[in-house]
Formats: C-alpha cells, structure tokens, sequence
C-alpha cells in the first residue's frame, strides 16, 4: 500500500497502519501520534520499529507498548 492511500484511508481504516503503530502507547490514529506529527514511511512500512530517537523528531518518545 502506498504512503498516500495510508494517508487517504486512515479515517476510513486506522488498521492500515502497521501494528507497531496500533499496539504503541503514543499512537493517536491513522498516522499520527505524539512522537510524530505524520509517522514516518520507515516505520509505517515495518522498515523501523521506533525502539530509538529518530532524527525528525521533536520529543524524545519511542515506541512504548500499551
């Protein structure tokens, strides 16, 4: 799935998020959550589990489970 139909779809289907995103504590819905303003392609395609400070971001929040 491409990062525009993630991005089209995520009112419609929060699930189209990876499950990293959804079983995470800073999660909001769709692609957005506190460590992010967008979460990046990286970690919605599985590519990063979050478990380190990225760069973009403005906070120092990682991936926390639920």
């Amino acid at each position: 799935m491409s990062r525009e139909a993630i991005v089209e779809n995520e009112a419609k289907s929060p699930a189209s998020v990876l499950p990293v995103c959804n079983k995470c504590k800073h999660h909001i819905e769709g692609v957005k959550c506190a460590a992010f303003e967008v979460i990046p392609d990286k970690i919605l395609f599985g590519e990063d589990n979050h478990s380190t400070v990225l760069p973009e971001q403005s906070n120092l929040l990682v991936f926390e489970p639920k």
